[in-house]
């Protein structure tokens, strides 16, 4: 039997408590069970490459900031959720476990996003795979234990955005929206349970073209239009927020800060009339108004 490859995927979102939902998991899926020895060393070698995620939360005159944690970052054997910054994780917001052949990384929002994370998951699996494989893989256009930190990797842009243009006159959403909770179709169940949806990549993208639209956008609209068919007498039109990336709108492609912003793509009754090539390319006039540079550098100047 053929063996399945190397996966990734966002897992799931989970509450670290009642209040407190921005802690997220990424699941890695390998072909083999890891080893654990493999892994907690491929861990101490990725982490002294960020030394920005090695990091603990601490309190001087009422702010709060983030300060070098001396505690090692832990690496445990299990598929349970953590709470990040407890005892249990030495008060590291981020932590790394395995169980069977899968890999798990939890990470507070607070901390990084997916952006920022993302050259640390390369660097993980390479030292990993390398070891694990037995053979000495491209290290192409990933960071190494030894490799000096750019300045671009630390400095915050939300502390020094770049100098702002007048505004453009954009609208973004803040009426009251469709809230599905409100409407009886949907109900609170203890358990998270996630449903995978697979699509044919050619014809999706073939579909995403041939109505103007991006695989975001374009689902966005579908889903947008799901909701409107299901409650079609709703005083609110749903609005789909979708999550973009801030760092090419403020200049820091480097930057490891949790810098997720959002656009807001509300689907109104003016919008039903047209066609569905229409629609596709008001979602996209709006993503690309909302990403504007100077719209991003509006929205975070009190920050």
């Amino acid at each position: 039997m053929e063996k399945q490859p190397l996966y990734a995927e966002l897992r799931t979102v989970y509450e670290t408590s009642s209040a407190d939902p921005h802690t997220y998991r990424l699941a890695i899926g390998l072909r083999d069970p890891v080893d654990g020895e493999i892994f907690r060393r491929a861990v101490e070698k990725t982490m002294r490459r960020y030394p920005y995620f090695r990091v603990r939360l601490t309190e001087k005159d009422g702010d709060l900031f983030y300060e070098e944690n001396p505690a090692p970052v832990p690496v445990l054997n299990t598929d349970r959720v953590l709470t990040l910054g407890s005892e249990e994780t030495g008060g590291h917001h981020l932590a790394f476990c395995y169980s069977g052949s899968r890999i798990f990384i939890d990470a507070f929002h607070g901390l990084t996003d997916g952006g920022g994370i993302a050259p640390m998951l390369r660097t993980l699996l390479y030292y990993y795979c390398s070891e694990r494989s037995g053979e000495q893989l491209s290290a192409e256009g990933i960071r190494l234990q030894d490799d000096p930190v750019d300045p671009g990797e630390w400095e915050d842009p939300y502390r020094t955005p770049p100098a702002r243009q007048p505004a453009l006159d954009v609208y973004k959403w803040d009426r009251p929206a469709l809230q599905l909770a409100d409407t009886g179709l949907v109900r609170i169940v203890p358990e998270c349970r996630v449903m995978t949806l697979r699509i044919p990549e050619d014809e999706f993208m073939k579909f995403n073209i041939s109505n103007d639209g991006s695989p975001a956008t374009v689902i966005a609209l579908l889903l947008a239009r799901a909701v409107s068919t299901l409650c079609p007498d709703a005083a609110e039109p749903p609005v789909i927020a979708m999550c973009v990336n801030q760092r090419p709108a403020l200049k820091a492609p480097l930057a490891h800060q949790s810098l997720v912003g959002d656009v807001r793509l509300p689907y109104t009754d003016r919008m039903k009339e047209l066609p569905l090539h229409t629609q596709a390319t008001c979602f996209r006039g709006m993503v690309a108004l909302q990403s504007d540079p100077d719209i991003v550098r509006e929205e975070i100047k009190d920050y």
